[in-house]
C-alpha cells in the first residue's frame, strides 16, 4: 500500500501507477509524439527596441521545423525562447549561438536586433518528447480523496503555453464542483476537466501534425493543415484585430470559433488583401503585438 506522502507526490507526477496497487484500473492515455527542443535566454535592450512591438512570435514551417517567440519585460529586458522539432532541430544551449539560431529566421528588422542584444544570463534548455492527455474521466472507479491537476492531467507541447493556462482553470473548474458539494467529486471533476481539455488538446495536436519531423499525419494531410495555420499567422502579422483574436484564442480567452467573426475571418482568408503582404519585416508565419 503507497503512503500518503507517496501518493501526493504521485499526484504531481502521474499517479495512474498507484491506481493498480490500490485496486483501481489506470486512466488511458492519448499521447501526441513532437520531441521538441526549446532553449530560453533573457537579454538587455531598449523597450522600443524593434519599432514599438512588445512580442514577436515565429512558428515553425514545413521546410523549417524551428520558431521563436521574443517578448518584452521589465527593466529593459526582452525574453528570447527558440525551439525546434527533431533533434536536428533543437537550438543551442550557448547565449551567442542561441541568437544566431533565432536570427537566422526573424523577421528583417527584428534579426539585427537580435544579434546585437546583450544576454543577462545563462540559457535554459528542456527537451519535451511527446504530450500525454490522462483520461481520467473515461474511468468507471475512482478513489475519493486524491485529484489530479495541471501537468499529471494533461501535459502539452509547452511552445503553445497552455500548460499554466490549463491548470489554471482546471482549478476554478474545482472550485465550482466544490460548491456544489463532495458527493462523486473525483467523477464529476474530471467530467467537467475533459470537456474542456478537447479544445487545447486538438489545438495542439492540430498544430504538431503540420511539422515534418512529427511521424503524424500523411503529407497531404500536413500541408492542408499547415495551409490554414500559415494563414492565421499571416493575417495575425498585418491586422491589428486577427492577432489580438489570436492571442486570447492562444491564451484560452476565447474560443477559436472567435477567428471566424466576419472582421478576423477576412482578415484570415485574405478578403482584405491584407493577408499576404508583409509588414516592418514581417516574417511568414509571424504574429506581432504591441
Amino acid at each position: 500500500m503507497p503512503t500518503w506522502w507517496s501518493m501526493r507526490w504521485a499526484a504531481v507526477r502521474g499517479w495512474g501507477p498507484w491506481l493498480s496497487e490500490l485496486g483501481y484500473p489506470r486512466p488511458r492515455e492519448d499521447r501526441g509524439p513532437v520531441d521538441i527542443g526549446y532553449a530560453t535566454c533573457h537579454f538587455h535592450l531598449p523597450l522600443d527596441a524593434v519599432g514599438g512591438d512588445r512580442v514577436i512570435l515565429v512558428g515553425p514551417t514545413p521546410s523549417r521545423a524551428r520558431g521563436f517567440g521574443f517578448a518584452a519585460q521589465e527593466g529593459e529586458t526582452w525574453v528570447l525562447s527558440a525551439f525546434g522539432v527533431g533533434k536536428y532541430d533543437h537550438p543551442p544551449d550557448d547565449p551567442d549561438a542561441l541568437r544566431e539560431f533565432a536570427a537566422e529566421f526573424a523577421p528583417e528588422d527584428v534579426g539585427p536586433v537580435i544579434r546585437r542584444a546583450t544576454p543577462v544570463d545563462d540559457v535554459a534548455t528542456y527537451r519535451f518528447k511527446h504530450s500525454v492527455w490522462r483520461r481520467y474521466e473515461l474511468l468507471q472507479r475512482l478513489p475519493d480523496g486524491i485529484l489530479s491537476i495541471g501537468d499529471a492531467l494533461c501535459c502539452f507541447n509547452p511552445i503553445y503555453g497552455s500548460g499554466m493556462t490549463v491548470a489554471a482553470v482546471t482549478a476554478d473548474l474545482l472550485d465550482e464542483v466544490l460548491r456544489r458539494g463532495t458527493a462523486d467529486l473525483p467523477r464529476r471533476y474530471y467530467r467537467r476537466v475533459g470537456r474542456m481539455l478537447r479544445v487545447p488538446w486538438w489545438l495542439t495536436k492540430v498544430s504538431d501534425v503540420t511539422l515534418p519531423p512529427v511521424p503524424v499525419g500523411s503529407p497531404p494531410v500536413k500541408s492542408f493543415l499547415y495551409l490554414g495555420a500559415d494563414r492565421v499567422f499571416r493575417a495575425a502579422a498585418t491586422d491589428r484585430a486577427a492577432a489580438a483574436t489570436f492571442l486570447d484564442v492562444l491564451n484560452m480567452d476565447k474560443s477559436p470559433l472567435h477567428m471566424l467573426k466576419p472582421r478576423v475571418a477576412a482578415a484570415t482568408i485574405g478578403l482584405t488583401g491584407r493577408s499576404g503582404r508583409r509588414s516592418h519585416g514581417a516574417a511568414p508565419s509571424g504574429v506581432r503585438a504591441r
